[in-house]
């Protein structure tokens, strides 16, 4: 089972899908830390994300799974 959570910032969404995968013994994953981390190692995203404040491109997403 999968379950996406959307929602804009602050909302409450990782809140929300932490007690979930909790509840429903699911796996977390919370994209925001992983990006973050991958912007340690990739001037590319670090620039994208900590710098210009901009969302990671669909197509850098996709090349990342």
């Amino acid at each position: 089972m999968n379950i996406i959570i959307l929602g804009p910032q602050a909302s409450g969404k990782g809140t929300q899908a932490k007690l979930l995968s909790e509840k429903l013994g699911l796996f977390f994953f919370e994209s925001g830390d992983f990006w973050r981390e991958k912007a340690k190692s990739d001037p590319r995203i670090d620039e994208m994300i900590n710098k210009k404040g901009e969302l990671v491109p669909d197509t850098e997403v996709i090349a990342s799974t």
